[in-house]
């Protein structure tokens, strides 16, 4: 399983993603990975949140 931190370092990865993509959602392909990066996003959250590792 992954560590606290190697997930903290994928959410920071994620949310900087999400920034970019978000500047240029002007087709449905971006509008699609902004979505999957929502999900993960959401998850490696209460992942961290819950203290799981």
């Amino acid at each position: 399983m992954a560590r606290r931190e190697e997930l903290v370092e994928a959410l920071d990865a994620i949310e900087t993603g999400m920034c970019r993509v978000k500047e240029s959602r002007d087709i449905w392909q971006n509008e699609l990975v902004y979505a999957l990066c929502q999900a993960v996003r959401l998850l490696l959250t209460e992942e961290i949140k819950h203290g799981r590792q």
